[in-house]
């Protein structure tokens, strides 16, 4: 992944995770609707990082 692909992906990633959480569950009065959300984000950065690096793994750039 070239440096400006790796930054446009962080940059959408780091609009995600403030407006989500703080703009369309801003009326949720509960913490737990955040919480949820931040926790599936990760879960779903853990595993697009893995199958990245599996399908990456020693090839040749």
């Amino acid at each position: 992944m070239s440096g400006l692909t790796f930054l446009a992906v962080f940059l959408v990633l780091a609009l995600i995770d403030f407006f989500v959480p703080f703009y369309l569950l801003g009326d949720v009065a509960r913490f737990t609707g955040s919480y949820l959300f931040w926790c599936l984000l990760a879960l779903t950065m853990i595993v697009a990082g893995s199958l990245y690096i599996m399908n990456t793994w020693g090839k040749e750039r």
